[in-house]
């Protein structure tokens, strides 16, 4: 009997234990809500209250022509040794053929004593001379001994050496090298005048007159006027703001001051990319010549086609380069431009979707998708 009292008594204190620990977590799961109540907004206005107000502006569109400003700098596709072809005595050197002259196709840049070359052409008209007297003499004598065979043998094939034919061939061929030699003699006569090959600058002589030159010895240095160029570097990114380049027509204006005002036209860029800038030169061959320097640093202006559909962007509205972010249903979403030039204030670029807005000042943690409130009367 006493032993299904304490059976009883046991069942009793677990049961209240149970109901205890039920009763415990409701009120710990009542206090969680509770909390989790205080967390949650409670009402739209306060969810707006949670939302970034920033400003937005529509961006102005109009016509814009893209102009690049590059530096480039004078140089000269190739260097001419200029030299004489024979050699003896300088007896004249134009005053042009000084460093920095100018000269003109086929103006004479020096001579030299043509006295020995006139002999030699004197010579080579006395062997022709000769040559031309020997066979002269060989034809007639032939003819001769041709009439006289067929008087004694009439009928029969004179022979070679009778009629003197070999002879006549030696002598004609004597006659064709007296005429080569008179040639090669005039020639050489011709070549103690020299003359420029093309319009060329001089770069540097050593010329003077008394002087005795070796043939084809290098007395002086020049360029030809028509292979000066232009070098001038520019981005893939500026590129692609005039693209087509090759056939622009540009603007070329000295540094420093200078009054240098040139036209030009881009013929050509390079194949590949600089190793180190990434960069590729363009290749600008002006209009005149004679104001440039080889090695002078001048200014280029390039301008691109028009663009009929350009934005202007307050300076303001780029968070990174080439990034803006605009509102699309409340939420902020980032776009990337291609700026096609600038102002003071603004940057112009290429068209691109605004949504509802272009944001002017974009808060500095801006992330896409975050919930945003446009201000009243901000569009601009």
């Amino acid at each position: 009997m006493k032993f299904l009292k304490s059976n009883w008594t046991i069942g009793v204190l677990q049961l209240i234990f149970v109901i205890a620990v039920i009763s415990l977590a409701f009120l710990v799961v009542s206090a969680l809500s509770k909390i989790e109540d205080k967390r949650s907004p409670i009402s739209p206005d306060i969810a707006e209250h949670n939302a970034v107000s920033l400003t937005v502006v529509l961006p102005e569109m109009a016509p814009y022509q893209p102009v690049l400003s590059l530096n480039g700098v004078v140089k000269t596709q190739t260097e001419v040794s200029l030299a004489a072809q024979v050699g003896g005595r300088v007896i004249s050197v134009s005053d042009s053929f000084r460093p920095g002259g100018i000269i003109a196709r086929n103006d004479v840049l020096f001579s030299i004593d043509p006295s020995d070359f006139k002999l030699n052409v004197e010579a080579a008209n006395a062997e022709i001379a000769a040559a031309q007297s020997s066979l002269t003499q060989l034809e007639a004598e032939a003819k001769l001994a041709i009439e006289e065979w067929n008087a004694l043998y009439p009928g029969e094939k004179i022979s070679d050496l009778a009629a003197k034919r070999p002879q006549i061939a030696a002598a004609k061929a004597r006659l064709q090298s007296a005429e080569a030699a008179r040639k090669q003699a005039e020639l050489a006569l011709s070549r103690t005048t020299v003359r420029a090959p093309s319009d060329m600058r001089i770069l540097a002589t050593q010329l003077t007159i008394g002087q005795i030159i070796a043939p084809n010895q290098s007395v002086g240095r020049g360029y030809p006027l028509q292979g000066v160029e232009i070098s001038a570097p520019a981005s893939q990114t500026e590129l692609s703001i005039i693209a087509p380049v090759v056939g622009r027509s540009v603007d070329i204006a000295g540094r420093s001051g200078s009054s240098l005002d040139v036209k030009g036209v881009v013929v050509r860029r390079d194949a590949a990319l600089d190793e180190r800038t990434r960069l590729a030169n363009l290749y600008i061959r002006p209009e005149a010549y004679e104001d440039l320097s080889v090695g002078e640093f001048v200014s280029v202006r390039v301008a691109g086609d028009v663009v009929e559909d350009a934005m202007r962007i307050p300076k303001s509205a780029f968070s990174r380069k080439g990034e803006v972010w605009v509102v699309a249903n409340g939420r902020l979403a980032p776009r990337l431009v291609i700026q096609i030039g600038e102002t003071e204030t603004q940057f112009v670029v290429r068209r691109f979707h605004v949504a509802d807005g272009l944001v002017a000042i974009p808060p500095g943690d801006a992330t896409e998708g975050m919930e945003v409130n446009i201000r009243s009367g901000a569009e601009e």
